[in-house]
């Protein structure tokens, strides 16, 4: 036999899987891990309470924003304040009328009151009885936090 001849019968060998104990067979191929079913994050809604600090004993109104990661779904004043709010998906806002004292006075109500510490209170502006806005906020604060038992 030619050395060409010798060469092409062992790449034929090798190319048909001979030289062996039999047919080759294919590779086990494991099946496909299936992932478990996703679960959503559980949401509780709930109240968040919105409480001001004031040093004057003479506010007669008060306009607060509070923003969230998920917006807020209504917001109700305290206290028997008058109020007009407004309300759009990323902030909430409203303007207390009366003789606005230190205290909570308001409920933003939330879909999700795990994110509580997400949600940001800005005291925008302060007027007086006289209605004359307050050209400092020295001494105002505005804090947010859960109501109990929410």
């Amino acid at each position: 036999m030619s050395r060409w001849m010798r060469l092409a019968v062992v790449a034929m060998l090798a190319a048909c899987g001979g030289g062996g104990d039999g047919p080759v067979s294919p590779p086990v191929v494991p099946p496909p891990v299936t992932p478990p079913p996703v679960t959503p994050p559980s949401t509780k809604s709930g109240v968040l309470l919105v409480t001001l600090v004031t040093p004057n004993a003479d506010d007669g109104g008060v306009l607060i924003d509070v923003t969230g990661p998920e917006g807020v779904d209504s917001i109700v004043p305290l206290g028997g304040y008058e109020a007009y709010r407004r309300r759009n998906w990323e902030q909430a806002s409203a303007l207390l009328v009366g003789a606005i004292q230190s205290g909570d006075v308001l409920e933003v109500h939330v879909r999700d009151v795990s994110k509580a510490s997400q949600y940001q209170v800005t005291l925008r502006q302060v007027a007086s009885t006289a209605f004359e806005l307050r050209s400092s906020h020295d001494g105002y604060s505005v804090s947010l936090h859960q109501r109990p038992g929410s």
